[in-house]
């Protein structure tokens, strides 16, 4: 993230420096952070607790965090890891190249760099770190997006399943370098039909009940609403199964801009998602 949200591919932070410049930069990089920050729940397939839970963002100075180092390379990643973390490295790095192929071929996004995974099992020096790159912490994330060829994720018991749905973003901004968080509703669908991360509807009261979220409330903030991460399966799924899977990526490549791509107003696709997910699900 930098004051251009598509610079940010290549710009790194620059949040060393001390006083007035630091901290209108801090306010920069957290300005574009709505857009380009991936944050996720701690524990995928808990989500419905870990999402729900009481994390916030909060101002943070950027403090000294112990840095990841070079553990692995694969054909298609770079991995490193604080020695704390070292122990997951060979599972991240399996899992990846293992889901590489079929990320890339359901998305197209054209050539790919290597992607540097940065790892951390310190909560601590993971937000410290997350700190200095946007001058705040998203509490309750555990990976998030910094370039368009790197992650960095915190350790948890689903660590490889994170870092995949972050490398899914890394792709999905090589489709469309505007794409990050925007919409955000969309944004954390690709990754999260991508990366196969689908939560029982039935275990939804909400759903259940028939109160399924807009489009605009999915596009809260991660502070906000955090519903994107329960439900955002079964908008890929509705969308693949409907009008196919390069659907998907004419709505990376157009922003989300259902209208234009599917031909339906966003009610209309809500009311259609809404009838899906009661007939396959209910």
């Amino acid at each position: 993230m930098t004051d251009d949200p598509v610079a940010a591919q290549t710009a790194r932070f620059g949040l060393s420096s001390r006083g007035a410049g630091q901290r209108s930069r801090q306010r920069r990089a957290y300005a574009l952070a709505v857009r380009l920050l991936a944050v996720r729940a701690a524990v995928v397939f808990s989500i419905a607790f870990t999402m729900l839970g009481c994390g916030s963002s909060a101002p943070t100075a950027p403090t000294q965090a112990v840095e990841p180092s070079l553990r692995t390379s694969t054909a298609h990643f770079a991995v490193l890891a604080t020695d704390d973390a070292v122990s997951v490295v060979p599972a991240v790095a399996e899992r990846l190249e293992a889901e590489y192929g079929r990320v890339v071929s359901d998305l197209q996004p054209g050539s790919m760099p290597v992607v540097r995974v940065l790892l951390w099992a310190n909560e601590g020096d993971y937000y410290a770190r997350m700190g200095r790159d946007v001058g705040r912490v998203f509490r309750g994330s555990a990976g998030y997006v910094f370039h368009d060829n790197e992650v960095r994720v915190l350790v948890t018991s689903a660590t490889p399943v994170n870092a995949v749905h972050e490398f899914c973003h890394i792709v999905s901004l090589h489709v469309n370098a505007s794409f990050g968080n925007n919409p955000r509703w969309l944004w954390e669908t690709v990754a999260l039909y991508e990366n196969g991360e689908r939560l029982d509807p039935q275990s939804l009261a909400y759903l259940r009940e028939g109160a399924f979220p807009t489009l605009v409330q999915l596009d809260a903030d991660f502070d906000t609403n955090r519903m994107i991460y329960q439900v955002g399966y079964l908008l890929g799924e509705f969308i693949v199964r409907t009008w196919g899977r390069d659907a998907l990526r004419r709505l990376i490549l157009a922003n989300g801009a259902v209208e234009s791509v599917l031909g339906l107003d966003a009610s209309a696709f809500e009311r259609e998602w809404q009838a899906y997910v009661r007939r396959v699900y209910f």
